[in-house]
């Protein structure tokens, strides 16, 4: 791609590094992309790392504007296309610590730390007025905080209440998975004034605990939880993993997807709260069976021998609202559709 963009006196002001250990790229990105882009001062961004060797030793950074890269399509019918998507902010390390890291620099000494947490974090978002919230899922570990907001100071606020980042997995059986954060996979701050938060309520990442999964709006100015949309059985499947999502302009529609072991688009009202399956088991939204994930020049494989899949993952809207993009992260296809009224 830019070598594309050469050709046609366009540069790249920021580009996604697909750092996170399941992605196929990881290894030609930090060997390849990665010197081309420090070259032309084009900022590296990240979401979702896992810690490795070479997030600990090359701090990225975030861009003060994106460019987008559009891809057509045709005859209303899917175009695919390995191309680079940008990101606004970059969450770097995700396992054993993390930097959320602001200025055009591709070094340390041009990024300032914000804060570090112990635990690890899979979502991050920073609303119109400058307000930065996380969330840590329970992967591996009980997290003491599902969603909150980060203060100055690095210090963590539970959001929007203790009462919600209560949840335990000690005391699962005894807490109501309808009105707590059960395992918390994204946050994404609309421009509407609302924190949107994501949760599967699949603790590590294996079954969906009935009556869990769940989106969950809160108001940013009253800091008050205002709509909570369940998901039936029939949308949020047993095996389903909801793991991110991206909002029409007019904040009428959302577009998650479904990472788990049948990859899907569930596209969400978010007026009235009815939900459907789209792409359910189309080859868009699965893993790329051919993909064998690399770590340190290794195959990952868990510890019986399988390789980790995972479906329809990351996901993007452009901003006229027009265009969906996805990719399962165990993949290397990035697929586009056009959305139509």
């Amino acid at each position: 791609m830019f070598e594309v963009a050469v050709r046609h006196s366009c540069h790249f002001d920021t580009v996604q590094m697909p750092v996170n250990i399941m992605d196929a790229h990881h290894d030609s990105f930090q060997d390849i992309i990665f010197p081309i882009a420090q070259r032309q001062e084009t900022a590296v961004l990240a979401t979702k790392t896992q810690r490795s060797r070479f997030v600990k030793n090359r701090w990225l950074a975030s861009a003060s504007r994106t460019t987008e890269l559009p891809v057509d399509s045709k005859g209303g019918e899917m175009s695919k296309t390995r191309s680079i998507l940008t990101l606004s902010v970059v969450l770097a390390g995700a396992l054993g610590g993390v930097v959320l890291a602001a200025g055009h620099a591709f070094s340390a000494e041009g990024i300032t730390e914000v804060a570090t947490f112990r635990h690890q974090v899979t979502g991050v978002t920073v609303t119109t007025d400058g307000r930065i919230f996380v969330n840590f899922p329970r992967w591996t570990d009980d997290a003491p905080i599902s969603v909150a907001e980060l203060l100055p100071g690095g210090k963590l606020r539970p959001y929007p209440d203790q009462t919600w980042n209560s949840w335990r997995n000690a005391s699962a059986t005894k807490m109501s998975v309808e009105d707590h954060f059960v395992c918390v996979q994204s946050v994404v701050a609309d421009q509407h004034g609302a924190l949107w938060v994501l949760d599967p309520a699949a603790p590590g990442n294996e079954k969906i605990l009935p009556g869990g999964p769940k989106l969950v709006r809160i108001d940013l100015v009253t800091n008050k939880v205002t709509k909570v949309i369940s998901f039936s059985p029939e949308v949020a499947l047993q095996g389903t993993y909801l793991n991110d999502i991206r909002f029409s302009p007019d904040s009428k529609t959302g577009y998650i997807t479904d990472s788990g072991t049948r990859g899907a688009i569930i596209v969400v009202n978010l007026e009235d709260g009815t939900a459907f399956r789209a792409l359910d088991g189309d080859a868009s939204t699965q893993i790329e069976k051919d993909v064998v994930v690399h770590v340190d020049g290794k195959p990952l494989r868990r510890p019986d021998g399988r390789q980790p899949a995972f479906a329809a993952d990351g996901i993007a809207l452009s901003n006229d609202g027009e265009t969906l993009y996805w990719q399962a992260l165990t993949g290397k296809t990035l697929y586009s559709t056009p959305l139509r009224s």
